[in-house]
């Protein structure tokens, strides 16, 4: 069973996403980010694109951001993003 870390998904109005994932593919500012349980801390610009999460369940989300940061700190991921788009 894969480990897995906790994601929120933040706009300026409400928290978009607030679950357990066991991974995360972003876009970065210098191309694709991903995040596992256990990744080292890290904040970061994200280029306006695709966010897709693999949920605790195995089921695929995608969300669609207009900028933002994303942070990883012990096995939590914080994405704040000026728009978010299901």
């Amino acid at each position: 069973m894969s480990r897995t870390f906790r994601i929120k998904i933040i706009t300026p109005d409400e928290t978009v996403f607030d679950a357990d994932i066991v991974s995360l593919v972003a876009p970065g500012a210098q191309g694709s980010l991903g995040v596992l349980a256990d990744h080292a801390a890290l904040v970061t610009p994200l280029a306006s694109g695709v966010v897709e999460v693999i949920s605790a369940d195995r089921l695929k989300r995608q969300f669609g951001l207009e900028k933002g940061f994303l942070e990883v700190r012990d096995n939590e991921v914080n994405i704040l993003a000026e728009k978010v788009r299901l």
